[in-house]
């Protein structure tokens, strides 16, 4: 095996009422557009996924909606759909 660096730098953001600092996070991390994953139904239901893009595009940052992420039984086919958008919108670089 070749010798490699591999980061996954990652901020988890927890609490009440964090969803509503979804801009200003995206923002402070040099996010000019994101890809915006959910499962169900639940997201749009209680309203979290509204309040969430409504403080990216606030904060001027793009987004692309990938709805209907099923659960660990499925992650390669839904890896393969978030991938697929995200190349597709250019979100990744």
């Amino acid at each position: 095996m070749d010798n490699f660096t591999y980061c996954t730098p990652t901020r988890y953001v927890f609490g009440r009422g964090v969803e509503l600092k979804a801009g200003e996070e995206a923002v402070n991390s040099g996010m000019k557009k994101a890809l915006v994953v959910y499962g169900g139904g639940s997201a749009v239901r209680s309203g979290l996924l509204k309040k969430v893009t409504d403080c990216l595009s606030a904060a001027g940052v793009e987004f692309v909606e990938l709805g209907g992420v099923q659960p660990i039984r499925s992650t390669l086919s839904s890896t393969k759909a978030s991938t697929s958008a995200a190349v597709r919108e250019s979100t990744l670089s």
